[in-house]
C-alpha cells in the first residue's frame, strides 16, 4: 500500500524545485518513482480523492 502522507511531502518537494529529480525524490521517500511521476503529472489521485469524485 502507498503512504499517502509520503507522496503528499514527495510532491510538495516536487512542486517547490525548479527542476526536481524524480527519481532521487522517490528513493529519499521510498515511493515508487513511476507511482510518485503519475501523481506529479496528475494522471492519477490518491484513493481517497477517487472516491470522493465518483460519489
Amino acid at each position: 500500500m502507498v503512504n499517502e502522507q509520503a507522496i503528499q511531502k514527495a510532491l510538495a518537494e516536487i512542486e517547490s524545485s525548479s527542476a526536481p529529480n524524480l527519481t532521487e525524490i522517490a528513493k529519499k521517500y521510498e515511493l515508487d518513482r513511476s507511482i510518485l511521476s503519475r501523481r506529479a503529472a496528475g494522471k492519477t489521485v490518491s484513493r481517497v480523492e477517487f472516491q470522493s469524485q465518483v460519489h
